[in-house]
């Protein structure tokens, strides 16, 4: 008899925003898969345009593996959706004009890492 795995869906909210969790992007990173093929990227950016503004909207992003360390939670996979994710909510916030304490860091690139701090203490 196998053990049954329990699947947890969760929400970027409830786990970033909810508990003020920052995303560190690691010091090694592989390329940017999805962005080179419009045949993936595509569905995926419309999905989340058509998500925004209705409540009970789901989008399955497949699986975001990683662990949480002192400063935040470090992606191993899904880092390219978790930058999404968070310019997305950067967006919506600074549209309505309320503060988002979500961090991202990125460990290796200082420009990407300043840009991201500037533009959200900009909007936000």
């Amino acid at each position: 008899m196998g053990t049954q795995s329990e699947t947890i869906l969760k929400s970027f909210q409830t786990e970033f925003i909810d508990k003020n969790q920052n995303i560190i992007i690691p010091l090694l990173q592989r390329d940017y898969v999805q962005g080179g093929r419009l045949d993936v990227i595509d569905p995926f950016l419309n999905k989340l345009i058509d998500a925004i503004g209705k409540e009970q909207t789901q989008i399955n992003l497949e699986y975001i593996y990683g662990y949480n360390n002192e400063n935040g939670f470090v992606p191993i996979d899904g880092q390219q959706r978790l930058i999404t994710l968070w310019l997305l909510h950067l967006y919506i916030y600074a549209k309505n004009n309320k503060p988002l304490s979500v961090e991202l860091k990125f460990e290796s690139r200082e420009f990407a890492d300043n840009f991201c701090t500037q533009l959200r203490d900009s909007l936000c």
